[in-house]
């Protein structure tokens, strides 16, 4: 299962980087305040499921315009705030 969470993560981040110039160093301290996250994952380090939700999250509320969300990764509902 993490493998997949992790494969899901590297392949929004690849298509968000590509879409807006974001690099996966901004792209972590933006979603997490953690600018080593994606270093750290393609490292092997592992993650929380919570973490995952957080950098989804993130990616959804923020994805850009005209960008196509990957058709193999379930893309979160919008939040209760961000509905709002």
């Amino acid at each position: 299962m993490e493998e997949t969470l992790r494969a899901h993560l590297f392949e929004c981040a690849a298509l968000f980087e590509e879409a807006t110039g974001v690099t996966p160093a901004t792209l972590g301290k933006r979603a997490l305040n953690d600018n080593t996250f994606f270093a750290r994952i393609s490292e092997g380090q592992g993650f929380t499921v919570r973490t995952f939700d957080r950098v989804m999250e993130w990616l959804s509320a923020n994805w850009p315009e005209g960008a196509e969300w990957p058709s193999d990764v379930p893309r979160p509902a919008p939040s209760q705030s961000e509905a709002a």
